[in-house]
């Protein structure tokens, strides 16, 4: 959150999401009222993931749950059953990955093999197709993840999703994919638009156009330099559920760009303080 917080610069944007958008948006009203109401974190230590903690705490506390305890692990770990053995015996209703990679590949999988679903729910930030396919359904399932972008989520999606897969030998694009795709080609229409490539033009012209492709249907950049788009909740599916490649994910709540990013009210960017 500080890119856009309180280290934003004029010329400095933020597309896919941040640590706010990935983690408050998993602690809904709905889980709430269903008692999973207690939180176990396992964070990567490092800026990432001390800055995500820090945002999914305060999500938890602003929705009435608790957050029971929380260790940390170096980046690129192997083993990760101490952690998972405290998570289990926290007793929290939910446990929150907060990585990313091959870290949430491993812990994922060792989750699993320790049979903490469906004692415990397992949550998860910013999780791409690549990763739910390294260990596939049978591993993945039951998961609810923070989804900054779905394929599948309508006409215009579903071709540039045929039409990336057709040039990369059938493979599915991942949400830093599609991104790269959007905010090149935002930035590209842009100077046509203004009729000009100097910086402070096109980022005005930038912040003018609404943000309307692949990526996002309803996206718009903002005076903090973060691209306000909607997030999404998904569920992995079981593998009796999914249809075939790709069809991996179930929306349960898709979240505004509004309530899924902090508000300018709430940012540090210096830029917007009056």
């Amino acid at each position: 959150t500080d890119i856009t917080g309180k280290q934003c610069t004029p010329h400095s944007l933020m597309w896919l999401y941040n640590a706010r958008a990935t983690t408050a948006n998993l602690v809904t009203p709905e889980n709430i009222s269903k008692g999973i109401d207690s939180f176990f974190i396992i964070s990567v230590d490092y800026a990432f993931g001390t800055n995500a903690s820090k945002a999914f705490r305060a999500a938890v506390a602003a929705r009435g749950g608790k957050v029971v305890g929380e260790v940390s692990h170096p980046l690129n770990s192997t083993d990760f059953s101490s952690y998972l053995l405290q998570a289990q015996a926290s007793g929290a209703k939910a446990v929150v990955f907060i990585n990313s990679g091959a870290d949430l590949v491993q812990l994922a999988k060792q989750a699993r093999e320790f049979g903490m679903m469906p004692k415990q729910q397992i949550f998860s930030i910013g999780m791409t197709i690549s990763e739910i396919e390294a260990n596939g359904l049978a591993i993945m399932q039951g998961m609810q993840v923070v989804s900054f972008y779905e394929w599948n989520l309508n006409e215009r999606s579903r071709a540039w999703a045929r039409a990336f897969s057709a040039r990369h030998n059938g493979k599915l694009p991942s949400g830093p994919q599609v991104a790269t795709y959007s905010f090149v080609r935002h930035y590209l229409r842009a100077i046509e638009a203004a009729g000009t490539d100097d910086a402070d033009v096109v980022l005005a012209k930038m912040r003018e156009m609404p943000v309307n492709d692949a990526f996002t249907p309803s996206g718009r950049l903002r005076e903090d330099g973060q691209m306000i788009h909607e997030m999404y909740l998904v569920q992995i599916k079981s593998p009796a559920e999914s249809t075939g490649k790709g069809d991996y994910t179930r929306v349960i709540q898709t979240v505004p760009g509004e309530m899924a990013f902090q508000t300018l009210a709430e940012s540090e960017c210096p830029l917007v303080k009056k």
